[in-house]
């Protein structure tokens, strides 16, 4: 025998009694939960599309849709997804301590939540440091080139002795290397 509030998942409670849990609620063919915690060496939670539709965790706030994070695999293209309505996706790397935002207008921050240098028409990459900062680019996981700044200065610069060059459609007009400055004939000047 047991007892209950009508809708609730019955939960045992040791005894030959069941009750209902204020947490649980089962309507219109879903169960509500007000919390989940999974525990255990190591915990797992599975969300499986049996069809082809996409698995989907939704973030709502008084019923509506706020983010979603899900498999996209609808169109042919299969991807992880993050996707937020109207605001921006923060990263932390710790509580109140962003690494990486996105703001719903498509500028990206790093280091900020407010991307500078942001414009009409213009969709910008801003990295902020405490003291200075460093976007650096390689190949095969080797660094060959860097754009630093810092409070003081500013620098552009390849490693090694490979040369830097400054191109207009893939065509070289000012080439720098180690032994000096290369300038291209023209095919036009400007007054």
């Amino acid at each position: 025998s047991g007892s209950g509030v009508s809708l609730q998942v019955a939960l045992w409670d040791g005894t030959k009694v069941l009750t209902g849990e204020a947490e649980f609620i089962y309507t219109a063919g879903r169960l509500e939960l007000n919390k989940i915690e999974i525990k255990g060496v190591s915990p797992k939670l599975s969300i499986n599309a049996s069809t082809s539709g996409d698995p989907i965790l939704d973030f709502q706030d008084s019923g509506n849709t706020k983010a979603e994070l899900f498999y996209d695999t609808v169109f042919g293209d299969e991807k992880f997804v993050i996707r937020a309505y109207g605001v921006d996706t923060v990263f932390e790397r710790a509580v109140g301590t962003p690494s990486l935002t996105i703001t719903s207008g498509g500028n990206v921050g790093i280091g900020t939540t407010t991307p500078f240098g942001t414009t009409t028409n213009r969709t910008c990459l801003s990295v902020n440091g405490t003291n200075d900062a460093s976007i650096n680019m390689g190949v095969g996981n080797v660094q060959k080139a860097y754009f630093y700044t810092s409070a003081t200065e500013t620098h552009l610069s390849t490693v090694g002795a490979m040369p830097l060059s400054l191109d207009i459609n893939g065509v070289p007009k000012l080439t720098i290397s180690s032994v000096g400055l290369a300038t291209f004939t023209p095919s036009g000047e400007y007054a």
